[in-house]
């Protein structure tokens, strides 16, 4: 199993997190996906996201079954497409996303 992390950090509280806010794919079709393509079968185990107690920084984990399945879901056109308009609206509002941490389990 891998475990993948992610921080992203928003510079106040007044700043919307991308999920709290409308873009132009509804976020429905991100989860759809996700649960088809990868919780049904089996290639993600778990996601979890946590916000830290000041509000600024959400922390993001996935458990995924292998590199491959994560590599997958990584370049899945529909998942990109949303991923396009999260990042486009995260630097509008000057959210920054951390790297991607990597650690087998």
């Amino acid at each position: 199993m891998i475990q993948y992390t992610r921080s992203y950090t928003r510079p106040s509280t007044l700043v919307a997190w991308w999920f709290e806010v409308t873009l132009a794919v509804p976020r429905s079709v991100f989860h759809d996906r996700m649960i088809a393509a990868y919780y049904a079968t089996g290639k993600v185990l778990s996601e979890d996201t946590v916000i830290s107690p000041d509000g600024l920084t959400l922390t993001w984990t996935g458990i995924w079954e292998s590199e491959a399945a994560f590599n997958e879901y990584d370049i899945d056109s529909v998942l990109n497409t949303y991923w396009v308009l999260k990042d486009d609206y995260n630097t509008s509002v000057d959210i920054i996303k951390g790297p991607l941490g990597i650690q087998t389990i």
